[in-house]
């Protein structure tokens, strides 16, 4: 299986390779050729989801990337904001790994009750919109080395 096909965004806006890892069924024939982001998901209701982001999916991307690992901006995203627990993954816990593993951003989001997705939507569109400029997509962030969202 391949890659989705990219699809033409409205006002103008350029057409950017994201590439999506996290996910069940991801491997190496859905890796694009020049991704201009990284998003990484994890499961908030699940440590073993954060542990995998952090460990393997990050670690992939460096495999197959590595003339991108410094230069690509990354962004860690909380699913299943909704179903939080006492059990589960904090909002800090989740920033500590996104610090750990460099990325750039960190937001949380539930598709299923809409809490936050608009926001992470737009900062995740923001994020890799401006991968298209001069500067490129290196981060801006402050000292933390992360941006939460």
């Amino acid at each position: 299986m391949t890659a989705p096909p990219s699809y033409t965004a409205i006002e103008n806006v350029p057409v950017v390779d994201i590439l999506l890892l996290g996910s069940p069924g991801c491997g190496k024939n859905h890796f694009p050729a020049h991704p201009r982001m990284l998003l990484l998901c994890y499961d908030i209701t699940s440590k073993a989801s954060v542990y995998n982001v952090q460990k393997y999916w990050r670690k992939m991307f460096s495999e197959h990337y590595p003339e991108l690992e410094h230069d690509t901006p990354v962004m860690l995203l909380g699913l299943k904001r909704d179903a939080r627990t006492s059990d589960c993954i904090l909002p800090q816990e989740g920033l500590l790994a996104a610090q750990d593993m460099r990325a750039d951003s960190y937001a949380e989001c539930s598709a299923l009750t809409g809490d936050l997705f608009l926001e992470a939507l737009e900062d995740i569109t923001k994020m890799a919109v401006g991968t298209t400029t001069e500067e490129g997509g290196l981060s801006k962030a402050d000292e933390t080395g992360c941006v939460v969202i």
